[in-house]
């Protein structure tokens, strides 16, 4: 009997098939016995590192501590720590990642400065999309005051104020505060 080529790529076919057939079934037979299957998206964390979903909540892993203040980890300040020493203007960074806090028609809210006697010591500032913000997460920055409102500051701390300007199925307007030191002595 003489084997022809045809014979072998139909015998090579069924095989792969075969193979298939029996990687596929023990696949979805192991997820159905209690193995949990998460997506393989990812969460950026403050450091610019990025974690994944652990099973068996699917719940992203904890970002590696780093220093950087997280508001309540819906908006995340990049560029000054809690009571850090500032002067004005100062430059805001950061991004938000969801849980409450979104992006809308560009902006991801505002900023304003406060001293400890919680007067006003900014003007309100927006807090500009630099990325898509109809994705997550969502990086912003904001210039807020001037040399001259250094001026008028009355006390050695404060905090910024930030406010949320968007809201998803009914919820309220979000507020974080992060307090700071006020640098007098420019």
């Amino acid at each position: 009997m003489k084997i022809r080529k045809i014979d072998i790529v139909v015998i090579v076919l069924v095989v792969i098939a075969l193979v298939g057939w029996y990687v596929s079934s023990r696949t979805d037979r192991q997820i159905e016995e209690g193995q949990v299957a998460c997506t393989a998206d990812a969460k950026v964390c403050p450091d610019g590192s990025a974690v994944g979903r652990i099973a068996p909540d699917c719940e992203f892993a904890k970002c590696p501590s780093s220093g950087v203040e997280s508001l309540d980890e819906r908006i995340i300040v990049t560029n000054i720590a809690p009571n850090e020493k500032i002067t004005l203007p100062i430059q805001v960074v950061g991004f938000v990642n969801g849980n409450g806090w979104y992006g809308n028609e560009g902006e991801v809210g505002t900023v304003q400065i406060f001293d400890a006697e919680d007067s006003p010591v900014s003007n309100v500032t927006i807090l500009r999309a630099t990325t898509n913000w109809l994705e997550l997460p969502t990086n912003f920055e904001a210039l807020v005051g001037d040399r001259e409102m250094m001026n008028h500051v009355k006390t050695d701390t404060g905090y910024l104020l930030f406010i949320s300007n968007s809201t998803q199925g009914g919820e309220t307007s979000m507020k974080h505060i992060l307090p700071i030191v006020f640098n007098r002595q420019n």
